[in-house]
């Protein structure tokens, strides 16, 4: 005798056969859908679903394994650990998976994450957790507070801001190494769609640093920093060989810091620099704030299937790196600046 005989059918459920799996293969990861009720009674299990379902009876030997066999396949189990998990329907497994499918009872469960594979979506979560954490481990936030104590002064606004525009000035041509790397039709356009908002942007800080009479591409005063060097060359190269961590990288970059932005217009004014010098740069992070530019990573990682748990691991080494050269370049920034110092020292 079967452990297990599905022998009563409502006749909705013959008439609308809804959600049947048509293909010659059984699920791989049978999951009974979102709704679908188990009533277990003495002899029999009521699987019902909106107005169709099934009785499925149990001889009395078998019910407590019915019963975890339908709670495991509410959950979402693969074939291979049903029969592994309930080895007395083993047999029967085929053909009660079959006759639920018949019946539309059934849905293809998400692909297991007990490897480590993971979805783009959820691995967008999960380095926006990493970066809290690293930058918690990392980060000082020095030029912040300098800025908000009046300890910096007029040589390192001026100097962030020059930093600030080659970086700007580099992100079309790094942006545009990676559409060579796009994989799909909707990456494509995310990225091109990114790189045509980011061209022109540079053309805002050069006037910034024009009104204190700088020339950013040819002055031979503009020196970048070796911090600001690294986070360049670290972007240009993720863009034309590392396609997925370029992609995860780029919302710290694009990050609203209105606080940062503020205490920048505050010591900006109480140096007595013109307003044609930080207008530009305030205008710039308005553009960055309104235009959701920090929405750029999660766009793009929605649009992958599965990530591997080698791809998770080599994508936080490198966030990690560019979270510890924006804290170089912050160090750099105070540290080659006499007026810092000195300031630092009369409030002390």
């Amino acid at each position: 005798m079967e452990p297990l005989l599905i022998r009563k059918i409502s006749l909705a459920a013959r008439e609308r056969g809804v959600g049947m799996n048509t293909g010659d293969q059984l699920f791989e990861n049978p999951k009974l859908r979102q709704g679908v009720v188990i009533d277990l009674h003495e002899s029999q299990i009521d699987v019902d679903y909106r107005q169709q379902g099934c009785s499925i009876d149990v001889v009395p030997e078998a019910r407590e394994q019915a019963l975890g066999l339908f709670t495991a396949l509410q959950h979402g189990a693969s074939v291979r650990e049903l029969m592994q998990s309930f080895p007395g329907f083993s047999e029967q497994l085929p053909k009660i998976i079959r006759d639920l499918d018949r019946l539309g009872l059934l849905e293809e469960a998400e692909r297991s994450t007990s490897h480590g594979i993971i979805t783009g979506k959820r691995f967008y979560r999960d380095i926006c957790d990493f970066v809290a954490r690293a930058e918690q481990h990392i980060c000082r936030s020095s030029l912040f507070h300098a800025l908000q104590t009046g300890t910096v002064g007029r040589e390192t606004v001026v100097n962030y801001v020059v930093q600030y525009f080659h970086i700007v000035h580099a992100c079309p041509a790094i942006v545009g190494q990676a559409l060579g790397h796009c994989g799909n039709p909707q990456t494509y356009k995310i990225l091109r769609d990114y790189y045509g908002s980011e061209c022109g942007h540079d053309a805002l800080l050069a006037e910034s640093l024009k009104a204190v009479g700088i020339d950013p591409v040819a002055g031979p005063s503009v020196q970048l920093l070796p911090a600001t060097f690294a986070i360049i060359a670290a972007l240009s190269v993720l863009a034309r060989q590392d396609p997925l961590s370029f992609k995860a990288v780029l919302f710290i970059m694009e990050r609203p810091q209105p606080e940062f932005h503020q205490a920048f217009h505050r010591r900006c004014l109480d140096l007595g620099l013109p307003a044609a010098f930080f207008n530009p740069v305030m205008e710039h992070s308005g553009i960055n704030d309104s235009g959701s530019h920090d929405d750029i990573t999660r766009l793009l990682l929605e649009q992958l299937g599965s990530v591997s748990p080698e791809e998770q691991l080599v994508v936080k080494k490198n966030l990690y790196h560019l979270i510890e050269c924006l804290e170089a370049l912050e160090q750099q920034l105070l540290a080659v600046s006499p007026d810092h110092a000195r300031l630092a020292a009369t409030q002390a």
